[in-house]
């Protein structure tokens, strides 16, 4: 499959809240990706630790990387929602990536994902990511409820015409910004804690097209305290 002739423009979201361990590494290799037509804005969530000056530092590093800080939380909203929706209203892009604070790229990652969602004119890809190796036991954990997921929610037949089967994974979501748009963006999604499932359902059940693949080799994540950031 070609890549398209003319590339759109895409804005990665990436919210972080108390992130300093891991969001550097993330946004640097967001930074080092190769497709040319992208701008990255890093939404810090009223973080308690040093991620705020982790974003600032890699903003003034990286010219393709902005820092967006977030103060307060409005009623009636989850955290995570509202940051991914602060960054989606600063974005540029005629495509929209939301992703999370701890997910690594290798370089070549979005390039092959933009081509694979025009040639095959999408409106929303997910990508699985893989996992950082922690030991043979966790290893095991890890695949197993990676299993069930893809099994569960039937991620393998997000392509189909039922409405009732759709996807939406957290550490890549790519989005056409009138699908997002047309859905009312994360304001339709304020108070939902599992925020990346939830847009991918209202973006399959108002009749746009979306598909899942597992991207292990291009996406790495290690989630190393059990956790959910939503608030």
């Amino acid at each position: 499959m070609p890549d398209p002739p003319v590339r759109p423009k895409v804005t990665v979201v990436v919210p972080a809240r108390d992130e300093a361990e891991k969001v550097g590494e993330a946004l640097r290799s967001l930074a080092r990706l190769d497709y040319p037509a992208l701008e990255v804005i890093a939404v810090n969530d009223r973080s308690r630790d040093e991620t705020a000056a982790i974003l600032d530092r890699i903003a003034a590093e990286e010219p393709r990387v902005r820092a967006l800080h977030i103060a307060e939380l409005p009623e009636g909203w989850l955290g995570k929602c509202h940051a991914m929706q602060a960054g989606a209203n600063r974005a540029e892009g005629e495509l929209l990536l939301f992703t999370d604070g701890d997910v690594v790229f290798a370089p070549e990652t979005l390039r092959h994902a933009v081509r694979f969602l025009v040639g095959r004119r999408l409106d929303h890809l997910a990508l699985m990511p893989g996992l950082v190796s922690g030991g043979y036991w966790e290893d095991a954990a890890k695949s197993y409820f990676a299993m069930l997921f893809l099994v569960g929610v039937k991620a393998w037949a997000a392509g189909s015409a039922s409405k009732n089967i759709y996807v939406g994974i957290g550490a890549f979501n790519l989005v056409r910004r009138a699908a997002y748009e047309g859905i009312g963006g994360h304001e339709a999604l304020r108070l939902e804690v599992a925020d990346d499932l939830m847009l991918g359902k209202r973006i399959k059940q108002a009749g746009y097209r979306q598909e899942a693949l597992i991207a292990s080799d291009h996406l790495r994540l290690r989630e190393r305290t059990p956790r959910r950031y939503s608030r």
